[in-house]
C-alpha cells in the first residue's frame, strides 16, 4: 500500500474545550476559521479575527453543525486570504510505484472557504 502524504496543516477537532481552541488559535495566529467537519455550502463556518470572536462563535458553529449535518464536530484552521485550489493527479499501485501527471491551478470554488487537506 502507498504511504499517505502529510501536509502539516494544523487543525483541532471540536472535542476540545473552547479554552483549548483559543490556545490553539493563539498558537497558529488569527484570523482562523471554525468549520463543521461535515459542512458544505457555507453552513457551519465562521471567520474569527481574535479570541473574543472565537469565544462568541464557538458554540454557535457547533450548534449549526449539529442541526444542519447531524454532527457537532468542528475544526479550526488558519484563514488563508486569496486561496488557490490546486489539483494534482497521482496514479499509484500496491507495490509503491507512483507517477504524477502535473498540477493545475483552479479558482477557488467558494472564496474564503478553501482548505488544505492533510490526508
Amino acid at each position: 500500500m502507498v504511504d499517505r502524504v502529510h501536509c502539516n496543516t494544523p487543525n483541532l477537532w471540536a472535542s476540545s474545550k473552547p479554552i483549548a481552541a483559543a490556545g490553539f488559535a493563539d498558537d497558529i495566529g488569527y484570523p482562523i476559521m471554525l468549520k463543521a467537519t461535515s459542512g458544505g455550502g457555507g453552513r457551519g463556518i465562521r471567520r474569527c479575527d481574535n479570541a473574543d470572536e472565537l469565544r462568541r462563535n464557538y458554540d454557535r458553529v457547533i450548534s449549526e453543525a449539529e442541526k444542519a449535518f447531524g454532527n457537532a464536530e468542528v475544526f479550526i484552521e488558519k484563514f488563508i486570504a486569496n486561496p488557490r485550489h490546486i489539483e494534482v493527479q497521482i496514479l499509484a499501485d500496491q507495490r509503491g510505484n507512483m507517477v504524477h501527471f502535473g498540477s493545475s491551478a483552479l479558482p477557488t470554488l467558494t472564496v474564503g472557504t478553501a482548505l488544505v487537506n492533510s490526508v
